[in-house]
């Protein structure tokens, strides 16, 4: 190991590593985000956070507090001032509109309560009508993106050429603003990264923070759930389509596969099957590991979370960090003893708590994955852009397509309608999961119908992407791969995991052996009864 690691710096002297994600231009810019409150009511995803990390696609440093936190001058401090109230009964800060309106410094308002701006200020020009929830079409740039779900919105009119109108929304009759911009404020009606409105948002805070990226959607194709027990001709034929057409892919590989009675199979106990994966990478694929076995408890890999308790919905009952930790390691120590050498990262179903983040961002580069926001309950954030180093995790490259579901009239139509609406972001990434078992005909429309909307393929080899845990260590330095492992003595213990109040099967066990206990009583009680009724009437 230890001549690995002077061969491991020797590398990166040569080969300097670059960002892995996010395209980064210019020092960077010091952002102020202000909040009223972190969750929608009864959400589990930190809308907070999940800004955040949107703005970390860019080159900045942000500073996070709460409105009440803001103190007269503030803004004067930062680049860019940013303040999402997200409550429609807060009160906004009077000192924190003041600058707002005074301040040189570019505000961007998002979402709730601009009304109590522009009753302080009536001389903007700009008139609040009410609100409504009926404007779930936004028109930007020439396209139009729909929201399924109905937001509620402020209704502004507008004189004409007073503020530069950036974005519409309509509800199929009339047009209001959707963002704008007016001197040094700027104004973006709502935020749900649910829906498509963050497409406008991302791209738009390309103006906004001033900073440029070029007009580039690129895409990428994850092969789903590769386990021992996949059939390895039918990987073959996936990795021979793609390479005829020239689209490099990821691998999501599950090292170990376990059944629902706690056998195993490793990628050793199989040899064709890691021959299969190697094909896969000569071929253009480059292999993210998707967990050890993709599973807790007694359930079958692929099934289970394996990083989230989805029956309590909280963070798994044990020492998490140490948890993630070995589970990685014996992941890593299996794949680099068959010759695989991973890249990425992708939680299983995309559960893990914030402190497996942690953990995680210790030691892989990169993430290939939703993100989960909180530990208030399972919720997948996705973005439509690359996010680079932030204070959370590690990098991260979105899905955002999800899959192709057979359940559907027309299977692919729904992720080429997605990755439609994605190029409304300049730099924006679509990305999407395959399911190796289902008919290449879909993996063949997905990938000509992403062509023909003009993105070209993430070939993450190309990048500079690392992982190390204590016992391995892979880097990749444009398309030159190094690695090395050792064999502990003694292999990584993970903690055991502990059923709890909360869980479904817990109440369930509990219950049945509750049920025989109060049977296996009464029963008892009853013989005894009836046997003392019979000594009774013999003595009688």
């Amino acid at each position: 190991m230890k001549k690995f690691i002077i061969f491991f710096l020797f590398f990166s002297l040569l080969f300097p590593i670059k960002p892995a994600a996010a395209e980064v231009s210019g020092p960077l810019k010091k952002v102020l985000l202000i909040y009223e409150k972190r969750f929608y009511w009864n959400s589990k995803e930190d809308i907070v956070k999940a800004f955040d990390l949107l703005l970390h696609h860019f080159p900045v440093n942000t500073t996070i507090i709460k409105s009440r936190q803001y103190e007269s001058g503030m803004a004067d401090d930062f680049d860019a001032v940013i303040y999402i109230p997200m409550e429609l009964t807060a009160r906004v800060p009077q000192n924190l509109i003041n600058d707002i309106h005074a301040s040189p410094t570019p505000f961007l308002w998002i979402g709730e309560n601009f009304d109590q701006y522009l009753a302080t200020y009536p001389g903007s020009g700009l008139t609040a009508l009410g609100n409504s929830s009926e404007y779930n079409r936004i028109i930007y740039k020439n396209k139009t993106l729909k929201d399924e779900r109905k937001i509620n919105t402020i209704i502004l009119k507008t004189p004409k050429n007073h503020a530069q109108i950036l974005a519409y929304q309509s509800n199929g009759k009339q047009q209001i603003p959707f963002a704008l911009q007016l001197k040094n404020l700027w104004y973006i009606a709502k935020l749900d990264f649910r829906e498509n409105n963050v497409i406008v948002t991302a791209d738009l805070l390309h103006d906004f923070l001033g900073v440029h990226h070029s007009q580039a959607p690129q895409a990428f194709i994850r092969i789903e759930d590769v386990h021992p027990l996949r059939d390895s001709i039918k990987l073959k034929e996936i990795a021979d389509f793609l390479a005829e057409e020239k689209v490099p892919f990821m691998v999501a590989l599950v090292p170990v596969y376990v059944n629902s009675k706690g056998q195993k199979v490793t990628m050793g106990d199989r040899p064709e099957f890691v021959e299969a994966v190697k094909y896969m990478v000569q071929k253009g694929g480059t292999v993210i590991l998707h967990g050890y076995t993709h599973q807790t408890h007694q359930e079958e890999t692929g099934i289970g979370f394996e990083f989230w308790d989805k029956e309590r919905d909280k963070p798994l009952l044990t020492n998490n960090s140490l948890y993630v930790k070995n589970r990685l390691e014996l992941a890593m120590l299996e794949c680099l003893s068959n010759g695989i050498t991973p890249l990425g990262f992708e939680p299983p179903h995309y559960g893990m708590s914030q402190e497996g983040y942690k953990v995680l961002r210790e030691n892989f580069s990169t993430l290939v994955a939703g993100i989960q926001t909180s530990d208030r309950g399972f919720s997948t954030t996705t973005f439509p852009c690359l996010i680079g180093e932030n204070p959370y995790m590690s990098s991260v490259i979105p899905e955002n397509l999800s899959y192709i579901n057979l359940q559907s009239k027309d299977p692919v139509y729904p992720l080429l309608q997605k990755a439609a609406s994605i190029t409304g972001v300049r730099d924006g990434v679509a990305g999407a999961f395959f399911h190796p078992y289902l008919d290449l005909k879909y993996l063949r429309q997905l990938v000509h119908g992403l062509k023909a909307q003009g993105y070209t393929f993430i070939d993450l080899k190309k990048g500079d992407h690392w992982v190390k845990t204590q016992y391995t260590r892979v880097i990749n330095k444009e398309g030159q791969v190094a690695f090395d492992f050792e064999k502990p003595a003694l292999l990584p213990v993970i903690p055991t995991v502990d059923f709890a109040p909360g869980n479904t099967t817990f109440y369930i066990s509990v219950a049945f052996i509750s049920a025989l206990v109060v049977g296996g009583l009464m029963l008892f009680q009853a013989q005894r009864r009836k046997k003392l009724g019979v000594t009774a009437g013999r003595s009688t």
